[in-house]
């Protein structure tokens, strides 16, 4: 009766440590994404092979709207894009549990505030963001 005490206990310890070794792994793989953010905004597209020249084109002027009709104060400058299958120091496709690619996420300081395959959908976030804060600010 007193090992399984001992071997429950120890089991739990080792549960509740992997557990905030993945959450501190997130942690780092965020900070090391964003070290050269600037303003509080960031996109960063992963992808597992090569991005066709359409997604990309759309990409960039979603970007650019969103930057000069919604963001023009507080421009989105970092986007970078992360081919998974290339070495990181941090498995990015097990860390954010990444399954279909391409995935955009935005970053808001260090917080993930959209994951989307669709950059048609990083439009309608800024745009739905930029009338909520115009709403507010009346």
């Amino acid at each position: 009766m007193h090992k399984i005490k001992i071997i429950t206990i120890i089991f739990a310890a080792v549960l509740v440590v992997a557990g905030c070794s993945k959450a501190d792994q997130k942690e780092r793989a965020i900070d090391t994404l964003l070290e050269n953010q600037k303003h509080n905004g960031s996109i960063i597209v992963f992808t597992d092979k090569s991005l066709e020249n359409s997604f990309v084109t759309l990409l960039n002027g979603n970007i650019n709207r969103i930057n000069n009709l919604f963001m023009p104060e507080n421009i989105v400058t970092n986007v970078s894009f992360i081919d998974v299958r290339d070495d990181h120091d941090f498995n990015y496709k097990d860390i954010f549990q990444l399954g279909d690619f391409p995935q955009i996420f935005v970053f808001e300081s260090k917080d993930i505030v959209l994951q989307t395959e669709d950059p048609n959908r990083l439009l309608e976030y800024f745009e739905e963001k930029y009338w909520k804060q115009q709403e507010a600010g009346k």
